[in-house]
């Protein structure tokens, strides 16, 4: 693990949750990718600040992957919404 990737995906769900230790935000989503596979992310305090969610759609999302209790979770260092280019 400990890989840096790059993922397009569709947002399905957020979880918005907060820091035990000074409640800063942080969030937990799920996308699905091109190919119809989940993708699972935590967003912690900084990244959820600095590349905040906006709305349903497509992201680009860069992070390392984690594994935790045998889940993959990619932990997002940058984030945008993309738009789609039909045509």
């Amino acid at each position: 693990m400990n890989k840096t990737v790059t993922c397009l995906g569709y947002l399905v769900c957020i979880k918005h949750t907060a820091t035990k230790k000074d409640q800063r935000r942080l969030h937990f989503g799920n996308f699905l990718d091109p190919e119809g596979a989940w993708l699972d992310t935590v967003h912690f305090p900084d990244s959820a600040a600095n590349f905040p969610f906006r709305g349903r759609g497509f992201y680009a999302f860069t992070g390392i992957v984690m594994e935790d209790f045998g889940v993959l979770t990619v932990s997002v260092t940058f984030m945008e919404k993309v738009g789609i280019k039909t045509g």
